[in-house]
């Protein structure tokens, strides 16, 4: 088969029309509304997400291709005037759109949600929020990131990191053949960047399929899991095209398939796959298909009806404002649905066609003008330094927006504390204590490998191990505490799956944990063999119902649930106790049907939100009646009940002693584990006698 390759590149007196790719601005269209309409909760989109692959790829064909013709006629890469451009295209739209964001969460969001909205925005303005977001998907028990305004700046976030990266890749290879083949330097160039793609593809498809298959949030948010659906467009810009796509019926037929695979693709692949995965190859083959169909040649070449289509005025409209619609529907959705507190699809359809005249006003009356102002576009330093500056100005605002920047609000503790106040003060408590790590698991390991934390008293005789998951670590302070006190030595082992042997799946994307945390339950037991504790202190989430799974990954039926969860219980549990190690067990507090802290802040009541005990321990009275039988079975086994500390016959009580109990639908907050510190005392005393 013979090819064709394109043209050289064109002079500084060709005709930049002859170049321009409007077609490619009408696929930017598509995809603005395939994730519009799948943030918008309309059901035949449900795969609309799927439009950031094409917005990938189109970004990676287009850079490419202007960094090929760069190499090719200066020989070499502008990195600076690269960045620039950059620069000017997205911060200033970027910028705007966080400091009205950031203004309006402010007035809108709850006071217990704004630090968390604060570090959103910053990491937004910072291009690291895939990062942050990687971060907290990890954890079953962190705050839910879908409410998030900022959520979808991680694609923002993945490209900036695409964009310092890429243009090295051609300096690189300019400099290569430049040094090595300087008689034949283009095509040299080419072999190298052909090589360098060639080499990302299939390195990064390989990690992200292993990272999708075990359920890893790295796979979606992490650049390194998504850098070949770069080099994928890298290759299509480098490689010559097929002779015969010069046909017009030849690219007509590939724009057909592309468009046809991409609508499939958007109504059969959904949010609970394991994606990006292999299912990515969908979305990513339909877009190098239809940038393929559009190519003209400079012009020498008819373009194909879809092409034209494509290329149409209202779609180059769409296209060239995608980029401003994108960064203003996502964030009027969420706070627009808080405000009204209607998830409706109604309500979300509504905020992001509304925000669609809004993002051509920005695009047309700000985002543009500045971009090509002649005070900072002329002057590399001054369009870094507008950059910078842009982004120390919102960086403020994100610090701003920050409780403690509320100068009004009174002290913890104080009895002029606004019961929003009181919430506030709880969630950031626990935060920073979720957050804050007095040992690091990895630097304490069994030869094998696996990590623990080491508390307490160093040189205590008598050590007491505190296993479990997040619940375990709710008690970390109070037991830390004592056991400096009492000259113990205190391990923790902890991680987010549960420590009895049953299988779970992510609950946030009904993605498979089952390996990671096999291997993590195994690792408990490796723990205690190697730390062989006088004690072992068990406290473990009792609301795992809706993500534990048989064996064979099928979820467990629900009048299974207390079997199952037995079984489990009692093989760890009995284990312990055949070890010769004394044992104690919390039993776990009530897992809420909605978070405690905040039903306070939409209801301004606490008793509002009280619910009975059946309604309070729906989700976990399974797995606690079992644990409970197990512990029963084993006989002489002490235990500090949370249930009875928390609830009477009539309720479950919120506060207690002045004291907010949760933190949210299934953590106790750090104020009132430290008011049960006497109780604990009582236990530790217990078990260790």
């Amino acid at each position: 088969m013979t090819a064709t390759r394109p043209t050289a590149a064109p002079s500084a007196t060709t005709d930049a029309k002859a170049w321009f790719r409007g077609d490619i601005d009408g696929l930017r269209a598509i995809a603005i509304v395939l994730v519009v309409a799948y943030h918008a909760g309309i059901g035949v989109f449900r795969g609309g997400f799927v439009g950031v692959d094409v917005f990938f790829v189109i970004s990676g064909f287009l850079i490419s291709r202007n960094l090929l013709r760069e190499a090719d006629s200066e020989e070499r890469i502008g990195l600076t005037t690269f960045w620039a451009r950059r620069i000017r295209r997205l911060v200033p739209a970027l910028a705007l759109v966080i400091g009205v964001t950031l203004i309006a969460g402010y007035l809108i969001l709850p006071l217990y949600q704004l630090n968390t909205f604060g570090q959103q925005g910053a990491a937004a303005t910072l291009y690291v929020s895939n990062m942050y977001f990687a971060v907290q998907a990890r954890d079953y028990f962190a705050a839910d990131i879908s409410g998030s305004p900022f959520l979808h700046t991680w694609s923002l976030g993945v490209e900036e990191q695409f964009y310092v990266v890429w243009p090295l890749v051609f300096a690189a290879a300019c400099a290569w053949g430049s040094r090595f083949l300087p008689g034949v330097a283009s095509r040299s160039r080419r072999r190298v960047l052909v090589t360098a793609f060639s080499v990302t593809l299939v390195a990064s498809f390989a990690l992200n399929v292993v990272l999708a298959r075990d359920g890893s949030s790295w796979a979606f948010f992490g650049l390194p899991a998504r850098a070949w659906e770069f080099a994928v467009a890298g290759l299509l810009a480098a490689l010559p095209v097929p002779a015969f796509l010069r046909s017009v019926p030849a690219r007509t037929i590939a724009a057909v398939v592309g468009l046809v695979v991409l609508a499939g693709t958007t109504v059969s692949v959904s949010d609970a796959m394991a994606y990006p995965g292999f299912w990515a190859l969908l979305p990513v083959s339909a877009t190098v298909l239809l940038i393929l169909a559009g190519e003209t040649w400079g012009g020498t070449a008819a373009p194909t009806p879809v092409s034209w289509l494509l290329s149409t005025g209202p779609m180059q409209w769409l296209g060239r404002v995608s980029y401003s619609w994108y960064l203003w529907h996502w964030p009027a959705i969420v706070l627009l649905v808080i405000a009204l507190d209607d998830d409706s699809v109604r309500v979300r359809s509504a905020a992001a066609i509304a925000t669609l005249p809004v993002a051509y006003l920005a695009y047309r009356f700000f985002e543009t003008p500045l971009r090509f102002a002649p005070i900072i576009a002329r002057s590399l330093p001054r369009t870094f330094a507008f950059g910078a500056l842009a982004t120390v100005v919102v960086l403020a605002g994100s610090f701003a927006v920050r409780p403690d920047s509320r100068g009004g609000i009174a002290a913890a503790g104080s009895p002029n504390m606004t019961l929003e106040e009181r919430v506030a003060d709880v969630t950031a408590k626990y935060q920073a204590r979720s957050a804050d790590s007095p040992c690091n698991q990895q630097s304490n390991r069994t030869p094998e490998g696996d990590g623990y934390c080491q508390l307490g008293d160093p040189n205590g005789e008598r050590s007491v191990l505190l296993m479990g998951d997040s619940h375990a670590s709710q008690w970390r302070d109070v037991f830390d505490e004592l056991a400096r006190a009492d000259g113990l030595k205190l391990y923790l082992r902890n991680h987010r799956c549960p420590m009895y042997p049953i299988d779970v799946i992510d609950p946030k994307a009904g993605q498979p944990e089952i390996e990671d945390c096999r291997s993590a339950q195994a690792g408990d037991q490796r723990v205690i063999d190697f730390l062989k504790p006088d004690a072992v202190v068990m406290a473990v989430w009792s609301g795992y119902n809706d993500v534990l799974v048989d064996r064979d990954g099928n979820p467990i039926a629900p009048d299974q649930i207390g079997p199952a969860w037995e079984q489990a219980a009692d093989t760890f549990l009995s284990g312990v106790v055949d070890r010769g190690i004394r044992l104690g067990v919390i039993l776990d507090e009530p897992t809420l049907p909605e978070s405690a802290t905040s039903c306070i802040v939409k209801r301004d009541s606490i008793a509002a939100c009280e619910r009975t005990p059946e309604e309070a321990q729906a989700k976990s009275t399974a797995a606690s009646a079992a644990e409970r039988r197990v512990v029963e079975r084993l006989g002489g086994i002490p235990t500090v009940d949370m249930v009875d500390i928390i609830c009477d016959e009539q309720r479950c009580r919120l506060e207690i002693d002045g004291v907010l109990v949760y933190a949210d639908h299934n953590h106790l907050s750090d104020d009132f584990a430290a008011l049960q510190k006497p109780v604990i005392a009582d236990f530790l005393a217990q078990v260790l006698a």
